[in-house]
């Protein structure tokens, strides 16, 4: 037996949830803040010995930050960029096809206190990348999990639980000959960080309005 529960539904529990913890004169429509992007580009890029690879390209991202209550936020941001997890850059090619749009964000941030705090759905990296540096984890990649974060001063921590595949490809023995078939047999990743002396990259404040800040 399956159980699902749709987005639009979701969505609407939690407007609810944000007029009713609305403040005085304050409407449900005050409390959620829309935000979007677009760029267009023109790429070149030199391949040895083969002709230069010319491409345009284009990003656009939409989205809005619903504070549903003094300190749980609801997130929500579509992108372009197909099912590219890396990248919400579009090519301008396919003979005019139609682009596809995703859900880049859509996830729950509750700033439990002054110190702990906790994201969950599909979120932004909660993990501290030195010097924005992708070394490990790429910039525009945004996990599927939870992760509970805490920040003290000069020290912070992150615990975090990835679900990076439901069911994967796997080799069966099969009568005849060896086949690949799918196995219920899911791909989790568990992350444990702490730093001192650096800056919490998930700044923890409590707010009654969700900032203005642009898409990353």
């Amino acid at each position: 037996m399956k159980t699902s529960i749709s987005l639009t539904a979701i969505v609407a529990m939690l407007l609810a949830s944000a007029s009713a913890s609305a403040h005085d004169g304050e409407t449900w429509i005050d409390r959620i803040d829309f935000k979007g992007d677009f760029r267009l580009r023109f790429d070149r890029e030199a391949e040895d010995n083969q002709t230069d690879r010319e491409r345009s390209r284009f990003r656009a991202r939409f989205g809005f930050t619903a504070a549903v209550t003094d300190d749980i936020d609801f997130v929500l941001q579509l992108a372009s960029g197909g099912d590219n997890p890396v990248s919400t850059n579009q090519s301008l090619d396919d003979g005019f096809s139609r682009k596809d749009i995703g859900v880049d964000l859509a996830y729950v941030d509750w700033t439990i206190n002054d110190q702990f705090g906790l994201l969950a759905g599909k979120i932004k990296n909660p993990l501290f990348r030195a010097g924005s540096v992708p070394l490990v984890w790429d910039g525009d990649l945004n996990p599927e999990g939870a992760a509970l974060v805490f920040s003290s001063g000069g020290l912070f921590a992150t615990a975090a639980g990835f679900a990076a595949c439901e069911r994967r490809k796997a080799m069966v023995n099969a009568p005849t000959a060896p086949r690949m078939a799918n196995r219920a047999t899911p791909i989790r990743i568990m992350l444990v960080k702490v730093i001192r002396s650096a800056p919490n990259p998930l700044s923890r404040r409590r707010r009654c309005r969700p900032s203005r800040d642009t898409p990353s």
